[in-house]
């Protein structure tokens, strides 16, 4: 009960949060994880076909190389901004302009 008077306090519309809204919702996020590894499973195959084992485990190489490479740099993204959100909340200008520099 106290549940509802809180969210009706800050203006959400408990008929529209529901479990079939949230899924709607999900399925563009679904399928965008889904994609990556898909692409990846048919590229694999279709060289895997045509190229034979060591064009495979070149492109095994060459793709572990450059996902590291990838995730290193989104990993870096992600904790500037992090602690860009969290200045930005707190309103603490002076540790935001400290992380964007």
């Amino acid at each position: 009960m106290g549940d509802a008077k809180a969210s009706s306090a800050v203006g959400i519309d408990n008929k529209a949060v529901s479990v079939p809204v949230i899924m709607k919702m999900s399925v563009p996020a679904i399928v965008n994880n889904v994609a990556a590894p898909l692409a990846a499973a048919l590229q694999l195959s279709f060289l895997g076909h045509s190229g034979g084992a060591s064009a495979v485990a070149a492109y095994s190489a060459i793709n572990a190389v450059v996902s590291f490479v990838i995730n290193i740099s989104n990993f870096l993204v992600v904790v500037v901004m992090s602690r860009v959100a969290h200045a930005l909340g707190r309103q603490q200008w002076s540790l935001l302009g400290a992380a964007v520099r």
